[in-house]
């Protein structure tokens, strides 16, 4: 079975996570074996002094060419690291790896595209910017390994504050969208919040009056997916989207490099064009 395919298996397993998530403006949490606790409803931020970013340019992608792209040294951001991206047919392919092990995952997108090279990595996928990255737990202060749980409650805190810096508001209002447990094995915890920054705020060089953001946990490293929104209109693309890239996270046995997934990608690219399958169930089913 082709990579392709199998994600397109993992789709249909990502959708029964996916359907009990509702637009950013109501309650909800999944998980995988018992409901968590319930969560509370966003309030409203004040609105931060006028701060106005300059407009970030994105160079529109052709998947069809596979492009890839690694994160400059020195542009991490307040992220330790950045994932490797590849954009295909089917959006944009993370990969996170290490000695002995690799994780990829699959933000599902039609229209692509990203900053230039030799600049700060951010992504455009279908009207939304993302900022994605890695942070360990000893760069947020953590002395000793965490459990899953507490990772990603520490992640939040790391993210909260420095959005908090970047909108000028001291404590952000948080709320919770959801919960739970990726459906591959070892089953990495995964969460998923939002906030409201202001109607003046930036954060990472673009105007954002609100953010999506979806953590997982990975060891005692976190992926962060953040969507950064100017104004509420893609609130649910993004919620959706970034659920389904944290559910379906798949974890691999040896390390992983760009080149090798590259090659792995061309076969399936070859035996579906478009991605035509995973499309036509996204489409049809998330938006």
């Amino acid at each position: 079975m082709s990579d392709l395919a199998r994600v397109g298996t993992r789709f249909g397993l990502g959708l029964l996570v996916l359907l009990g998530l509702s637009a950013c403006e109501r309650n909800t949490a999944t998980e995988r074996k018992q409901p968590r606790e319930r969560t509370q409803p966003l309030a409203s931020a004040p609105t931060s002094p006028a701060n106005p970013a300059p407009d970030i340019a994105f160079e529109k992608i052709d998947p069809t060419t596979l492009a890839t792209r690694g994160a400059p040294s020195g542009m991490e951001s307040r992220f330790t690291a950045r994932p490797a991206v590849i954009a295909s047919p089917c959006g944009f392919h993370l990969i996170v790896s290490e000695s002995g092990r690799a994780w990829t995952t699959l933000l599902v997108g039609h229209e692509l595209g990203w900053t230039k090279e030799d600049t700060a990595l951010l992504l455009e996928l279908d009207g939304l910017t993302l900022d994605v990255g890695l942070v360990d737990s000893k760069a947020m202060g953590s002395l000793v390994p965490l459990p899953p749980d507490r990772l990603l409650q520490l992640t939040g805190q790391w993210e909260t504050t420095w959005l908090g810096r970047d909108a000028g508001i001291p404590k952000l209002p948080v709320k919770e969208n959801a919960r739970g447990q990726a459906h591959l094995e070892p089953h990495p915890e995964w969460r998923v919040w939002s906030t409201t920054l202001g109607d003046h705020a930036t954060s990472a060089g673009v105007r954002a009056t609100h953010a999506v953001v979806a953590t997982v946990a990975l060891d005692q490293r976190v992926l962060v997916l953040r969507a950064l929104l100017n104004g509420d209109a893609l609130a649910l693309r993004a919620l959706r989207r970034l659920a389904f890239a944290v559910d379906s996270i798949e974890t691999r046995a040896s390390a992983l490099g760009r080149r090798d997934f590259t090659e792995t990608l061309k076969k399936a690219v070859a035996e579906d064009p478009s991605c035509a399958a995973i499309h036509a169930t996204h489409d049809a089913q998330l938006e």
